[in-house]
């Protein structure tokens, strides 16, 4: 198992799947040295579960990425949290009312744990899956959320900032961005 962190091309792990798998013993062990390695942790969390999973992960695994975490709105004290703890959500807005997440796209949070001051990443969950593309998402928070282009910016800004790529062509695609 300590081999796969040594992997040519890894980049970072996840915790992934339906949420409703309990935490192993080794797991926050393992997720602490990859990060020692250089390696991103990341992890799936209030999709399925709710806001109590989203703050395990973080205390338990030390993440500072959550994939999804929209259901962290259930619980005000939560976002005030992880937005004073630097966490980032990669959200994903279509996979979320396709899976029954959210009853229609208007209700969906996004908007809500940004306006929170946690730093929001637009996604596209599994393509391949949902049938979406990345313009789709951003569409759909356009039509459904009346998003304006600083909001839509902002979004993506936030993708380029966490994203695990050279910081030249970070910083590159950023300036590029705001001159939109």
């Amino acid at each position: 198992m300590h081999d796969a962190l040594e992997w040519e091309h890894l980049a970072g792990i996840d915790l992934h799947g339906t949420e409703t798998f309990p935490l192993e013993p080794w797991t926050g062990p393992y997720w602490q040295m990859a990060r020692d390695a250089g390696l991103a942790t990341k992890a799936h969390a209030g999709e399925f579960c709710g806001p109590d999973f989203v703050r395990r992960v973080v205390e338990e695994l030390g993440v500072t990425r959550i994939q999804h975490g929209v259901r962290a709105v259930e619980d005000p004290d939560l976002l005030q949290w992880l937005a004073r703890n630097g966490v980032t959500m990669d959200v994903c807005p279509i996979s979320n009312l396709k899976l029954g997440v959210v009853p229609s796209m208007e209700a969906h949070p996004i908007m809500t744990i940004q306006q929170a001051g946690i730093a929001c990443t637009l996604n596209t969950d599994d393509p391949m899956v949902f049938g979406n593309s990345l313009d789709q998402e951003y569409l759909a928070l356009w039509q459904h959320h009346n998003c304006d282009k600083d909001q839509l910016r902002s979004l993506a800004a936030n993708g380029f900032k966490v994203a695990l790529v050279d910081e030249q062509w970070r910083n590159n695609q950023l300036s590029a961005l705001a001159s939109l």
